[in-house]
């Protein structure tokens, strides 16, 4: 995985979120994307509060959409949320 990056999106009174994540993939000589996908979880602490499962290909693109109301961050009162993005090809994780 290269090229990382991801922009969130959410509204002033934290109701409405999502998150644009892009990414580039390498594949060894022998791996194909035919069955590659990735999964992608949104986590407060050790609770998921968004997942999503895609396709994957050489260069990739996908939008989360977060149904809960997320906390905005502030220097008084910083937020953090944790993104795990998890790759997987048609033999298992990578």
């Amino acid at each position: 995985m290269s090229d990382l990056w991801i922009h969130p999106k959410c509204a002033l009174d934290g109701r409405q979120a999502s998150m644009e994540i892009e990414f580039k993939t390498t594949k060894g000589k022998t791996a194909s994307y035919a069955d590659a996908r990735a999964e992608i979880c949104l986590l407060d602490g050790h609770q998921m509060i968004a997942k999503e499962e895609v396709s994957v290909s050489e260069s990739f693109r996908a939008d989360l959409t977060i149904s809960e109301p997320v906390q905005l961050w502030n220097c008084d009162d910083p937020k953090l949320y944790q993104v795990e993005i998890r790759i997987f090809d048609g033999q298992g994780p990578s």
